[in-house]
Order: structure tokens, then C-alpha cells, then sequence
């Protein structure tokens, strides 16, 4: 009897504080991770850095639309601003090349172009003889291209019934002035539309004529529109290139389509 009064007491309660113990790491064993192995629920794309959105690098793949069916690219820009080095050459040259394409053709002078033989391009020469444009390039400061749109409606006067009939043909051509504006847009509709029908007021009409368009402040291209008495009218643009030494220049790139 005395003997398992002894046990009960030098024996169990080790027994009972081990089970204790034991019972205590357990269940801690179940939330515990290794360091470094701790979960951490999913972050979402912040508005700052969006990680869904891989990043782009500029290179010299990137190019700048000269009209509807022809490109200018990097390497070409260079060859032709390192041109105006040599001294002997017109203060402009032709941008459009002679492309083996039926949109393409070269006039003999004319008012398409400050030289004896431009390059023509033609919208869609199996539709509506209307859109045709000449261009130059021009160096001041860098590269400078000069494209002229000219609009002819004296055959096709019911394209002039109003500003949206005018708006939605220029629409379907699908002819972009820079790579952030088209020669539908708004402003530009406007002001040829006025041009080419010119109202009877001539407070009005003076306010057409006076009228200036703003420029792109995405690329820096400059816009001007002018018509005339025989239903034609001329959208042109100026588009600075840039200097050309890098194909990662800001001004190059914003001239790119992207």
C-alpha cells in the first residue's frame, strides 16, 4: 500500500506533465512553418505597377506611316538625314519612293509638289479619284516630313451635302494625318468642309478662313488646311522625326504606329 503511494507520487505527474508537453508541440507542429516558407495571400496588380502588363522596349523595329501604303523605318531615316551632310543636295526631297504598287505613280510638275516629278499616292485608285498626296523631307533641326492631301470633290459634289456626310467618306478612307489623328477628324472636317463651302456671310466666311488647328501635343505634328473657288482643298502636315541618332528618341517614337 505504501509502496503505491510512493509510485503514484515520484511516477505520474511526470507522466501527466510529459503528455502535457507533448500535447502542447502537437498542435503547434500544425500552424508552425519553416522560416521563409510562411503563405502570403496573392497580391493584386497595383494601379502603379501593373504586372499583368509585360513592358515594351522601343527598337529599331518601330516605324513611321508615311500614307496608307507605305512605311518609313529607322535605318531609312538615317540614310536619308545623313544625305543633307554632303551640301549638294535640294533643300527637299521626295519621301514617297516609286513602290511597285498601282497606288503609287509619279506626276510630271504640277500643284502636287514643290518638285518637277513627285511621287503621287493615291487612296484607292479604284474608287473615287478625290484623296492624292505628294510629300517631302526637309531638315531643320532633324528630319522634318511634309505631306500634302489634296481633296478634290468637283466631280463628286454629293460628298459635300453636309460636315457628317463629308466625315463619314474620310472616315472609310482610313487616312491617318499622324499617328494620333485621322483626316476625319473633327477639327479637320470642319475647317476643308468650310473651305470647300465657303457660307454667304462674310463675317462667317472670314471666321473659316482665319480658323487655325491645333496640333497634335502627343507628336508635335502640325496641321494646315487651305481651299479653293474650284472645289479643292489641301490638308497638310509637318512632322518632326527627331535627329535620328537613336531609335529610342521620344520624338521618333511618337511618330511611330504602333
Amino acid at each position: 500500500m505504501v509502496f503505491k503511494k510512493l509510485f503514484a507520487l515520484f511516477f505520474r505527474p511526470n507522466e501527466n506533465r510529459r503528455a502535457s508537453t507533448l500535447g502542447k508541440s502537437n498542435r503547434s507542429s500544425w500552424t508552425l512553418l519553416p522560416e521563409g516558407l510562411r503563405a502570403t495571400p496573392e497580391r493584386a496588380p497595383s494601379e502603379d505597377t501593373d504586372e499583368r502588363r509585360p513592358a515594351t522596349t522601343p527598337s529599331a523595329d518601330n516605324y513611321v506611316r508615311l500614307c496608307p501604303h507605305e512605311t518609313l523605318s529607322f535605318k531609312r531615316a538615317q540614310r536619308i538625314l545623313s544625305l543633307y551632310g554632303q551640301g549638294d543636295l535640294h533643300p527637299t526631297m521626295d519621301a514617297f519612293t516609286p513602290a511597285p504598287q498601282i497606288n503609287h505613280s509619279e506626276l510630271s510638275g504640277g500643284e502636287f509638289g514643290r518638285r518637277k516629278q513627285p511621287r503621287l499616292c493615291k487612296q484607292d485608285p479604284n474608287g473615287y479619284n478625290i484623296l492624292q498626296a505628294t510629300s517631302d523631307y526637309a531638315f531643320e533641326n532633324g528630319l522634318i516630313l511634309n505631306i500634302r492631301w489634296q481633296l478634290s470633290f468637283k466631280a463628286h459634289p454629293e460628298l459635300l451635302k453636309s460636315v457628317e456626310c463629308l466625315q463619314q467618306y474620310l472616315d472609310s478612307c482610313d487616312v491617318f494625318l499622324c499617328p494620333h489623328k485621322k483626316l476625319s477628324d473633327e477639327e479637320i472636317v470642319f475647317k476643308t468642309f468650310y473651305s470647300l463651302e465657303p457660307p454667304t456671310d462674310p463675317i462667317e466666311k472670314f471666321e473659316i478662313a482665319s480658323m487655325k488647328i491645333k496640333g497634335c501635343d502627343q507628336c508635335g505634328t502640325e496641321f494646315w488646311v487651305s481651299g479653293r473657288d474650284d472645289k479643292k482643298c489641301r490638308v497638310e502636315t509637318f512632322r518632326p522625326l527627331g535627329t535620328i541618332e537613336s531609335a529610342n528618341d521620344m520624338q521618333w517614337l511618337a511618330q511611330c504606329s504602333e
